[in-house]
């Protein structure tokens, strides 16, 4: 079990816990591990990262984070989708 290595699936996972539990004063160093952690492993980003993280953003009341990781999708080529967008909308 010790050779085993995280990939995209188990970012996303932690992804999404963050979106819903993580509490706002912490949220931003446990996003930068998650980035830390993505990169080490040379697991890139996908979509569904993103949106994870964006919701949590979201959910925070943090706009600015939300505008930041959104320059970052376009920068590394990765659009939102129609799902993201519905959930912007929605809060």
């Amino acid at each position: 079990a010790q050779n085993l290595k995280p990939d995209i699936v188990t970012f996303n996972s932690w992804a999404q816990s963050l979106a819903t539990k993580m509490p706002v004063t912490q949220l931003d160093d446990i996003v930068q591990l998650l980035f830390s952690e993505t990169q080490k492993a040379e697991v890139p980003l996908d979509a569904i990262t993103y949106h994870c993280l964006i919701k949590a953003f979201i959910l925070n009341l943090q706009p600015n984070r939300v505008v930041e990781l959104l320059a970052a999708m376009k920068e590394k080529g990765i659009k939102p989708d129609i799902s993201f967008y519905n959930y912007w909308i929605h809060y």
